[in-house]
């Protein structure tokens, strides 16, 4: 008696421990700065699978870029547009636009914010407040701020939280394969 194999679950398994691999693979001792930028750059596009844009904001038009911004100084240095030269994001090409001052922040669909802008946070999540911006951070003076992902280092491990009320303010909607990853912040469980 033959089983059938069945592709598509198996394949779905194998998207899912990829991801997961990703996201709690260790940070190798002895690598510098750049590697783990590199796989941060990379968290960012497995985030974007798994979040869920408001409808007010037109992903479908893939005629048009999909914008990462990078707002402060920029720890990526070539990595990410080197990753990003042919690697798409919601069937969309990808475009870096580096912005210095949050006033010049325009048409981004996400935005990663540098450590380097820890002491301008309110004034960032302010700006962009209700908008279809998803807001990455990558310092734990973020945490709870008001960014809706922020990537820290926890026992040479990239780890992540998701601000919750952040995350619906702006109208993403999130699977639960990522939420069940992350901590947690400003739960919405927490304002009853």
């Amino acid at each position: 008696m033959s089983r059938r194999f069945n592709y598509k679950s198996q394949s779905r398994k194998r998207v899912i421990l990829c991801f997961l691999f990703m996201l709690f693979g260790e940070i190798i001792p002895g690598f510098s700065q750049p590697s783990e930028y590199l796989l941060k750059a990379v968290f960012i596009e497995k985030f974007t699978r798994f979040i869920e844009w408001p409808e007010c904001h037109q992903l479908e038009d893939s005629s048009k870029s999909f914008i990462i911004g990078i707002l402060g100084e920029n720890p990526f240095d070539v990595n990410l547009a080197a990753l990003y030269k042919n690697q798409k994001i919601k069937n969309k090409p990808v475009e870096i636009r580096h912005f210095r001052q949050v006033d010049n922040i325009r048409g981004c669909d996400l935005l990663f914010i540098s450590k380097s802008e820890k002491n301008h946070i309110q004034q960032i999540v302010d700006y962009l407040d209700e908008k279809p911006v998803l807001t990455v951070g990558d310092s734990d003076a973020l945490s709870g701020k008001g960014v809706i992902i922020n990537m820290f280092v926890s026992d040479n491990k990239i780890r992540f939280e998701i601000d919750e009320r952040a995350m619906n303010r702006a109208g993403f909607r999130v699977s639960y394969l990522l939420l069940k990853e992350a901590v947690i912040v400003n739960s919405n469980r927490d304002m009853r």
